[in-house]
């Protein structure tokens, strides 16, 4: 799910977080940390089943900045970022922080803002 007012499956990134939080509630678990284990954001444009996720490497780490502040404001305990570096994959592929050389892109600085 992408943060801003982009949907993906009818949903925000903040909307998805909100809809997770709710089911705990419904079940009792509300007070139980959330952690994000598997996130990314495309860096290229990309084909997502009739729809185009129109990345770039600007894109990713505004994403990616946008996503996690959410993420820790929303009280998020821990988020994961999906690939390090980027693979030869249909969809995931250029969700990497660094490219398939090691290069890093604007979004693995973006990242280190949030590790530290």
């Amino acid at each position: 799910y992408f943060p801003s007012a982009i949907t993906a499956n009818g949903l925000t990134f903040r909307g998805y977080l909100q809809h997770i939080h709710d089911l705990m509630e419904e079940l009792g678990l509300g007070d139980r940390p959330i952690w994000i284990t598997e996130t990314g954001f495309v860096s290229l444009p990309t084909d997502a089943s009739g729809r185009v996720d129109n990345g770039s490497y600007e894109k990713q780490a505004a994403w990616l900045t946008e996503a996690y502040q959410q993420a820790f404001e929303f009280g998020v305990e821990r988020v994961y970022w999906l690939l390090l570096r980027d693979r030869k994959e249909a969809y995931f592929g250029s969700m990497g922080l660094v490219d398939s050389k090691d290069a890093p892109r604007p979004s693995w600085n973006a990242f280190r803002q949030f590790a530290r």
